[in-house]
């Protein structure tokens, strides 16, 4: 009930085409770069390291580590893969987006018994700059009504093509592969993660202006909020929407803490709520 209050207090400062960032949780640890972001069905967040938030929508949220890998000094990304199991893939990392050759690893997190377990997967020895679960040079990855989606962040630009209910690209009618549709151009210098609602609209992560823009289903685009002269969502990394129906209009946002003018803050999480968007 208090977060539903605070929501709704939250509301009342929205413009039909704005949404407002409600802080949730800061890293006072040091600069922590949260790079990934994963929504268990509860709603708990699984992020970079492998850290957990509980209960995110709770006015007092509760941060912890649930994992630390032998080996990988960060994770590059999540995936669930089926509920409460997900996949993760790390490695050692030199400074911030730098990883040590050689040294890329996958695991699975499972959270279906009391405790989490983990167990590894395979070493991914040949993977230099992995992100979006493939070495493949593209970011965010995503399957959302029988396509798949991903980001090329140089580029921002998010593309999409086809794919069967085995993940495989579809067959066109002629026998080849579906083409690749381009969604969307960015009006950023960079697109990083992005995330999918039920009414087909995609919300993305830009990073190097730290907002979060909207591709509408004219596919026209807006910024909900944040920009490059603001503090909100400082170089904001990755999005995810809450599973519960506590905060099912909430887009969770993770931060690496760049801010402007050469300024750092810890790494946070940010729930933004949509509702007043739509």
């Amino acid at each position: 009930m208090v977060f539903v209050k605070s929501l709704l207090a939250l509301a009342s400062r929205f413009s039909p085409a704005a949404a407002s960032p409600l802080l949730t949780h800061r890293n006072e640890t040091g600069l922590l770069l949260l790079e990934n972001l994963a929504v268990r069905p509860n709603s708990d967040l699984l992020m970079t390291k492998l850290a957990t938030l509980k209960r995110p929508y709770s006015p007092h949220p509760e941060a912890s580590l649930v994992h630390a890998f032998a080996g990988a000094s960060g994770l590059s990304d999540i995936t669930e893969t089926s509920p409460d199991a997900s996949v993760v893939l790390g490695a050692e990392y030199e400074s911030v987006g730098e990883p040590v050759p050689g040294t890329f690893a996958v695991w699975e997190v499972s959270f279906r018994d009391d405790s989490p377990s983990v167990c590894k997967i395979t070493d991914f020895l040949e993977a230099q700059l992995a992100n979006g679960a493939l070495p493949i040079g593209i970011n965010g990855l995503k399957t959302h009504g029988g396509y798949a989606y991903w980001s090329n962040s140089t580029q921002a630009a998010i593309y999409r093509t086809e794919i069967d209910g085995h993940g495989y690209l579809a067959a066109a009618t002629n026998g080849t592969a579906t083409p690749i549709e381009i969604v969307e151009t960015m009006d950023s210098p960079f697109v990083d993660d992005f995330a999918l609602d039920a009414r087909e609209l995609l919300w993305a992560a830009t990073n190097a202006d730290s907002k979060v823009d909207v591709v509408c289903a004219d596919e026209s685009v807006e910024t909900v909020v944040g920009g490059a002269d603001e503090d909100a969502l400082g170089g904001d990394s990755a999005v995810a929407f809450g599973r519960t129906p506590l905060d099912r209009n909430v887009l969770y946002v993770t931060t690496n803490g760049t801010l402007t003018n050469n300024r750092m803050e810890p790494a946070k999480v940010v729930a933004v709520n949509r509702a007043g968007f739509y």
